[in-house]
């Protein structure tokens, strides 16, 4: 053991008060006094932690020293993040707002389809969930609550300075069901890879800029963008399986029939006709597992290449991915797809005043898991009830006591397409320093395509059904906005 002592001052010789010191791997902790003065017992070998607000963390080893002066060096990273408002950048040093940033270093963490997924429990005050785990189901997200206005609890997406939505446009829609369920979430349509950083203004800071359709909250993202210099190619690739890490557990086929016999005279009522678990319609023997026999594994494979680089005043990038997610629900199966292509490129004058941007994208999504939640349904199943299929395939319809077969679904035939074309072109003019003027004009194009079809096989035979039940959508919608305006 070694007694040290040491001081602890900033890079201006200034004695720092409050500075956390620790020994590495222990709980043993102690302070600076007013003049950044210590005094620690700690085994020779061991290292120092020191640790501050607002100042870097510092690991200093022992090594028998009996004294250790520090000099801590100020953390300015953190607060000089670039945020992106709605008139401009800043940092979070000169923001006087309530507003959250963050950058695609923290978004290329996790791989997940949706970015705002990669932000739950991250960002105070916002609520991310989704609806379900079935592949391109919908993400919801409230700020700060709901504000009950006519336009819903949905916040305003801003990319690359032009507003965009989907969540109206689809719900409104009953028959879209993409990804199994209703609705979908705008940035299920934008590969996380592709952006830079996301940054979340929250009440009078979204309603000062935007008015009305900033109420609920405003989501600002930023596109990735070239850099000058050589050229470089990017290669991100990475594969995964996903399993369930808890299956509900279930009453066994002795258990469910005691309960459901009891609960016949529990009621004073005798066994039906209609009672096929309980009255020998169907084999009391044997017994199935239907969450095991539902769920499965999942496989989740990404791949993206990108180019980028540029020279002194000009600059490009290039990316395209490719992403695959199939369904859990192995007795239902299907899988979601997406592919897209980001794009940019900017000038900039040999004076500096002049600068002009085009960015855009595209994504193709297309998805044949069935709609619905067939797992709630298909888990509330008596344990004795028939196997969902014959030994030729076919549907097994058990005389028909199994007319609502909940492989039903599996034989119907689901498809959903989504096209999204999102482009921005920023033109801007500094005439002197501290004024900038700013043309932004955007075009986005959202595309959708379903088809429902139900074969004849998909229908008991009691139901008499001879000729087939097919149904088709198809939406469009075009999105034009322009803005232009002048920033100090």
């Amino acid at each position: 053991m070694v007694l040290i002592k040491g001081k602890v001052t900033d890079q201006k010789g200034n004695a720092l008060q409050g500075v956390t010191i620790t020994l590495k791997d222990y709980n043993r902790a102690i302070t600076t006094s007013a003049t950044g003065e210590f005094l620690f017992l700690a085994p020779n070998h061991r290292t120092l932690l020191f640790t501050s607000v607002g100042y870097r963390r510092r690991e200093v080893k022992i090594n028998g020293a009996a004294v250790i002066n520090v000099a801590m060096e100020v953390d300015i990273a953190e607060l000089d993040v670039t945020q992106v408002i709605a008139y401009g950048t800043t940092t979070k040093r000169f923001n006087t707002g309530e507003q959250t940033t963050v950058t695609s270093k923290e978004i290329e963490n996790y791989p997940v389809a949706n970015v705002l997924t990669a932000l739950q429990a991250k960002v105070p005050g916002v609520m991310i969930s989704q609806t379900s785990g079935v592949p391109g189901s919908p993400v919801s997200v409230n700020i700060r609550g709901q504000n009950g206005i006519s336009s819903g609890s949905s916040p305003l997406y801003i990319v690359d300075g032009i507003p965009y939505t989907m969540d109206e446009y689809v719900t409104l829609n009953s028959n879209i069901a993409h990804g199994g369920f209703l609705g979908q979430n705008p940035l299920n349509f934008i590969n996380p890879l592709d952006i830079e950083s996301v940054d979340i203004l929250k009440d009078a800071d979204a309603t000062a800029i935007y008015g009305s359709r900033g109420a609920n909250g405003v989501i600002l993202i930023t596109t990735k963008k070239g850099r000058s210099g050589a050229t470089r190619v990017t290669l991100n690739a990475y594969t995964g399986i996903s399993q369930v890490p808890y299956m509900p557990k279930m009453l066994n086929l002795q258990q469910y029939l005691q309960m459901r016999h009891e609960a016949k005279r529990n009621d004073g009522l005798p066994v039906s006709a209609f009672d096929y678990d309980i009255n020998g319609a169907w084999d009391t023997t044997r017994s199935t597992n239907w969450a095991k026999e539902l769920l499965g594994n999942g496989q989740t494979t990404n791949a993206q290449v990108s180019v980028s680089g540029g020279g002194a005043n000009s600059s490009y990038l290039l990316s395209g991915n490719y992403r695959r997610q199939n369904n859990l629900e192995k007795l239902f199966g299907g899988s979601d797809h997406t592919a897209s292509l980001h794009f940019s490129m900017g000038t900039t004058s040999q004076d500096g005043k002049f600068t002009a941007s085009l960015t855009g994208g595209y994504t193709y999504n297309v998805s044949d898991i069935p709609p619905g939640d067939q797992f709630s349904t298909i888990i509330s199943l008596a344990p004795d009830a028939p196997k969902l299929f014959n030994s030729d395939g076919s549907l097994n319809f058990q005389n028909n006591t199994f007319n609502a077969n909940p492989a039903l679904a599996a034989r119907k035939l689901n498809r959903t397409s989504i096209n999204n074309l999102l482009s921005s072109a920023v033109i801007a003019y500094r005439p002197f320093p501290g004024l900038e003027l700013k043309a932004t004009v955007g075009y986005n194009k959202q595309q959708m395509n379903e088809f429902n079809g139900t074969p004849i096989s998909a229908n008991a035979p009691a139901l008499g059904v001879t000729t087939g039940a097919v149904q088709f959508y198809h939406q469009q919608q075009y999105l034009l906005e322009h803005r232009a305006a002048g920033y100090l």
